[in-house]
């Protein structure tokens, strides 16, 4: 719905316009067409209850028809301006689909003192995702955490206190903790492919938004563009002697199938969804034990994510001071025949 209202706007005051009226035309019509693929023609609503549909709590079964009645008000505000701006510019034709450049940049919303917050925007070559730093209602909330979303095949599900490519740390006092919700410092590579943060300060998953502990560990998680692949390196450094129960963490995936390979003493998982093909390996850690596994997980934003690999190390680590962990996950987007 917002695509469709921006559209209107930017065909109505062309000096705000990123880009050409066709263009914008091409990307008011993918709109208009996940839009109307959303709506139920039998029950005249919008499909925000189907099976694998995930919504954040306000979104009450009340509160369908609202939904929908907004979508409606909005699409008829929007189509009569939009057309109306085609009309007076000769517009007679447009791209089926978007015409979307290559962009690397990174960008802050708040740069210091104290937390920093920002987002990776990243559309080059088969990789195609945003990578905030940012708070969601609750602390580590599954959709606001510093994970590759709108990756092909990637999917978090929604308003979920869960681990998605951010690992949580269960402390040897019960305490669970995880380094999301800003960082302390972000520093952007300056050619845009690679992006490193550093927390100090963690938060304690689901609990209140921005609010911050100091567990006297500190974190720097370095990601970086391979081709057509992401890694995530990330390093743990104790400043005191700390006890760690289990670290773990999931790839949730709208995947229904899954292919385990080895080769030179590596492992990787192959996720297959109509979305595209990832090909996750674990290219080296210090952790005792890392594990895979997969574990269903539920609603996504635009449907189910059936499938998560799951990551997990042994319980029971002892942390000296200074003493790290160190490890390295890599996600790749497989080209495929098909």
């Amino acid at each position: 719905m917002d695509t469709m209202e921006i559209a209107a706007f930017l065909g109505k005051y062309s000096d705000f316009r990123p880009a050409p009226l066709p263009e914008l035309a091409a990307a008011y019509f993918a709109a208009w067409s996940w839009l109307r693929s959303d709506f139920n023609d039998e029950t005249h609503l919008l499909r925000i209850f189907d099976f694998g549909r995930g919504n954040y709590d306000y979104i009450t079964k009340e509160r369908e028809w609202q939904q929908t009645a907004n979508f409606l008000g909005r699409v008829i505000g929007a189509h009569g301006s939009f057309m109306e701006s085609l009309y007076k510019e000769g517009v007679k034709s447009f791209p089926s689909q978007p015409k979307l450049g290559e962009i690397v940049r990174f960008r802050f919303f708040r740069n210091g003192p104290g937390r920093v917050f920002g987002v990776w925007v990243v559309r080059q070559g088969a990789l195609h995702f945003s990578l905030p730093f940012v708070t969601g209602p609750l602390a580590a909330t599954s959709d606001y955490q510093p994970a590759p979303h709108g990756l092909s095949g990637f999917a978090a599900p929604v308003q979920q206190i869960y681990p998605c490519l951010v690992p949580f740390f269960e402390l040897d006092e019960g305490e669970t903790i995880a380094a999301a919700d800003g960082a302390d410092e972000i520093r952007p590579s300056a050619d845009g492919q690679a992006v490193t943060s550093i927390f100090k300060h963690w938060v304690v998953p689901g609990a209140k938004a921005g609010e911050t502990v100091d567990p006297g560990l500190v974190t720097e998680v370095t990601w970086s563009i391979f081709g057509d692949a992401i890694r995530r390196a990330e390093v743990v450094t104790a400043l005191r002697e700390r006890k760690v129960r289990r670290i773990w963490m999931a790839v949730p995936t709208r995947a229904d199938h899954i292919e385990t390979s080895y080769a030179n003493g590596k492992r990787t998982d192959r996720l297959t969804s109509k979305e595209g093909v990832l090909d996750i390996r674990v290219l080296g850690s210090n952790w005792p034990a890392l594990a895979t596994g997969d574990d269903p997980l539920g609603r996504g934003a635009r449907g189910a994510i059936p499938l998560h690999l799951m990551l997990e190390t042994a319980r029971g680590l002892s942390l000296a001071p200074r003493g790290s962990l160190k490890w390295e996950i890599e996600i790749s987007c497989v080209h495929t025949s098909d």
